[in-house]
């Protein structure tokens, strides 16, 4: 970025613009520390300062100052800088892109993506700019205007291999998978050994339905980075919601500290696999960090119940519905248990909300008929 300050000096002297040979001198001073231990040192922009007060509208100064005071995080100079260069020349974009910068990183977000679309206005052909544009827009969450300055940008320029992979992530962010998974196997043409990619491309391949392909993308991304814990996050939750129970536990395992989420579904495999007290600890601790993950209550309530446990199964039951109202699984057992507990009318409310979260489950509708037989009131 520095030698761009060289080239807009070098075409301002081809020019035949007057430049100050003071200034010239200390910008020379300035330009020589670049490569040195003293770049965007203090002594670098001191000479670059000094410059300008012999000349304050030498451009290639301010530029480099910007440069400079942005390594430094020195905002609000980058920022005065930025202006000087705005304000020197209108019509340049680099001003603009320059500004942007300092004010992206000051949270101006909003006069940030204004000034790089003014630069994009200034250089429609200057993909790189349109590139930031799409990066800020992302990064501010504003995921429909990123896409399309991506989609800009592969029109300008179709083969920057990264375009691929920040749109596919664009489109997984708006809910288009079908398009976000053909963008990052694009992507992974040409760099297949990017990890991340493997793994978000399974991802999305998960939320299309894709059970092996999600699969086999996330094993390629362990290949290629061994113990990714998100990796084995993944993976631990797809075979367990496969029923390889041997696999489930043994990538949740690798997972290193203690996720109440991981945890959970070690406590799920540990229930499936009729390990009833592991099961209680390990569900137990998973609510102790985390006491709103209604799948581990719901869950806790079947092995308690299991276990005659049942006045610990309705908490458990309970507290699963209180934080998923439409968990159905825990709302049938509640009040199965109920039932069971001579407390039909209470099991009768939960048996008719049952019927309402799932009208085509069968065993709602039968338990709901056999309570309503007890009460002595038609079906």
């Amino acid at each position: 970025m520095v030698c761009l300050a060289l080239l807009i000096l070098t075409l301002a002297v081809q020019a035949g613009e007057q430049i100050d040979p003071k200034a010239l001198e200390w910008f020379s001073k300035g330009e020589n520390l670049i490569g040195t231990d003293r770049e965007f040192s203090d002594l670098q922009a001191e000479y670059f300062e000094k410059a300008l007060t012999v000349d304050p509208g030498l451009s290639a100064a301010h530029l480099n100052l910007v440069i400079i005071y942005l390594r430094q995080q020195k905002l609000e100079l980058a920022l005065e800088h930025s202006e000087s260069l705005v304000r020197l020349d209108p019509e340049d974009p680099r001003g603009f892109r320059m500004r942007a910068r300092v004010r992206f990183l000051q949270d101006d977000r909003e006069k940030a993506v204004q000034d790089l679309e003014k630069a994009a206005s200034l250089d429609p052909e200057d993909y790189r700019t349109r590139e930031e544009l799409a990066h800020m827009n992302h990064q501010a969450g504003q995921h429909e205007k990123a896409l399309r300055a991506y989609q800009k940008i592969l029109e300008l320029h179709p083969s920057p291999v990264e375009v691929y992979y920040n749109l596919a992530l664009t489109q997984q962010n708006l809910g288009r998978f079908k398009e976000a998974a053909e963008n990052y196997e694009r992507h992974l043409v040409n760099s297949p050994d990017d990890s991340q990619a493997h793994l978000l491309l399974g991802l999305t391949y998960l939320e299309l339905g894709e059970r092996e392909s999600a699969q086999a993308q996330l094993l390629e991304a362990e290949r290629l980075e061994p113990g990714n814990p998100e990796v084995a996050h993944h993976l631990g939750k797809l075979y367990l919601e496969s029923d390889d129970l041997d696999s489930a536990q043994q990538w949740l395992e690798k997972i290193p500290g203690e996720s109440p989420q991981d945890l959970a579904n070690l406590g799920i495999v540990a229930k499936k696999q009729g390990r009833s007290q592991e099961s209680v600890q390990l569900l137990r601790r998973a609510l102790s960090i985390d006491p709103t993950i209604a799948l581990a209550w719901g869950h806790l309530g079947d092995v308690l119940a299991k276990l005659g446990k049942a006045d610990e199964a309705l908490e458990a039951y309970q507290r699963a519905i209180e934080y998923d109202p439409e968990d159905f699984d825990s709302t049938l057992n509640l009040a199965a248990l109920l039932a069971n507990h001579e407390k039909p009318e209470h099991a009768r409310t939960l048996l008719e909300r049952a019927v309402k979260l799932k009208p085509e489950s069968d065993e709602a509708e039968v338990n709901l008929a056999v309570v309503l037989e007890r009460l002595g009131q038609p079906n």
